[in-house]
């Protein structure tokens, strides 16, 4: 597959590991050049066509490529902004990737489920939900697995496999609260172009994509199968070890900043 890469120099090497090494770069779109040949050059890939965010789009529109792929630093960033003039039907946006927060959701899951008779209540919803439920405070044990953005499909999705334990008779749930507002009913995460960099987490802990414009077949075959798989990979990539072990340690709530 032929692609297009468009990422900052920030953590170049990491992102690239991330992805299938069987990808074949069109060009690497960049903020800072010098930086970027530079990491290129330490892990072998000297070949490739190295342009400046800048210069976007004139830059590539001679050349031929598959689709765009945008890394960015952050769930919210500037970087998507500067695709305006490439093909959108084209454009396929990541975020974090060398970080903890794309393996959360799948984490929290894999806990709730190796301890599934600790819990009595669940709760899913966006950011306000997150932020704003502190499970210690509920007579119940709780685990909050809402998340920013999370639309109302991928918490019934979440609420749906955590209740799969109830018919298995593994299950205490006695209640289940899933955070409701003004968008929920018409926000979908998979068609917000602006926010499908989010949407990874879920292809992780779900294997889901909803209504992402891609085949889910494709979609996997930008990244290193380990990255999906999760466990040989997490070793490699730079994850912060404290905000690691600060779910681990505090498995009822995930409530406060990550």
């Amino acid at each position: 597959m032929n692609v297009l890469l468009v990422t900052t120099a920030n953590n170049l090497a990491e992102k690239l590991n991330a992805l299938n090494p069987e990808l074949e770069y069109a060009a690497i779109v960049t903020d800072d050049v010098e930086a970027a040949k530079k990491t290129l050059a330490q892990i072998g890939l000297t070949k490739n066509v190295i342009c400046s965010m800048d210069e976007l789009p004139k830059c590539v529109e001679h050349l031929r490529y598959d689709y765009t792929i945008c890394v960015q630093d952050h769930f919210y960033d500037w970087q998507i902004n500067r695709l305006e003039g490439l093909p959108a039907e084209k454009i396929v946006s990541f975020a974090e990737l060398a970080t903890v927060r794309n393996w959360e959701t799948e984490r929290q899951l894999r806990y709730y489920k190796e301890h599934v008779q600790d819990f009595e209540m669940f709760v899913t919803g966006a950011s306000y939900i997150m932020y704003g439920i502190n499970g210690r405070y509920f007579k119940y044990k709780t685990s909050n697995f809402a998340r920013p953005s999370q639309d109302l499909y991928y918490n019934f999705q979440i609420a749906k496999s955590v209740m799969l334990f109830e018919k298995m008779g593994y299950n205490r749930i006695h209640y289940a609260l899933i955070g409701l507002g003004p968008i929920s009913f018409h926000f979908d995460l998979s068609r917000t172009f602006a926010l499908r960099c989010r949407i990874l987490p879920y292809v992780i802990a779900l294997n889901n994509l909803h209504n992402f414009p891609l085949p889910i077949d494709v979609y996997k075959k930008f990244f290193r199968k380990e990255c999906l798989t999760n466990k040989p990979f997490i070793q490699r990539v730079n994850m912060n070890g404290s905000k690691l072990k600060s779910v681990m340690d505090n498995p009822l709530s995930t409530s406060r900043p990550l």
